[in-house]
């Protein structure tokens, strides 16, 4: 095996190459499931908090007329919804990215066109901002929710 940055020998590359493909198959499977479960995990717990919002509105605070600070509620609720969106507009934003990757890696490998490699896409960096959108409203939704409910405790 080569050392401190030496070139590896033919043998050794293909050995390394195949290697990188085991690692980058197997990091990208992961790197899929755990979107997955943060897309899900951001649905589930936004229309929970909602929910739940809702609920201590009408039954422990006897509704919106005897709430003190309504305007941070509404503060959430109006979170919780652009997390729920954000995230279903992500969906969207990774089909068209992934439609994409899928164009770039064949004009990288059948076309040969090395330019493709490492191109960089607005519908990723799109796909990103939505991620951080839904994460961020999420947090903010949680936030609003637990400071009404202090209020009004």
């Amino acid at each position: 095996m080569p050392q401190n940055g030496s070139t590896p020998n033919d043998s050794d590359a293909g050995i390394r190459r195949q290697l990188y493909d085991a690692y980058f198959k197997d990091a990208r499977a992961q790197q899929v499931a755990s979107q997955q479960s943060y897309d899900k995990a951001i649905l589930l717990y936004s229309s929970g908090g909602l929910a739940l919002s809702i609920t201590f509105l009408k039954d422990f605070i006897g509704g919106a007329k005897n709430a003190v600070s309504l305007w941070i509620l509404q503060i959430s609720w109006a979170l919780f919804a652009l997390a729920m969106l954000a995230t279903v507009l992500s969906f969207l934003a990774s089909a068209a990215a992934h439609a994409e990757s899928m164009e770039d890696a064949k004009s990288y490998y059948l076309d040969c066109d090395d330019s493709a490699w490492n191109r960089v896409s607005w519908k990723d960096a799109l796909l990103r901002y939505m991620n951080q959108i839904s994460g961020f409203s999420f947090i903010g939704g949680v936030c609003a929710t637990v400071w009404f409910a202090i209020l009004n405790t």
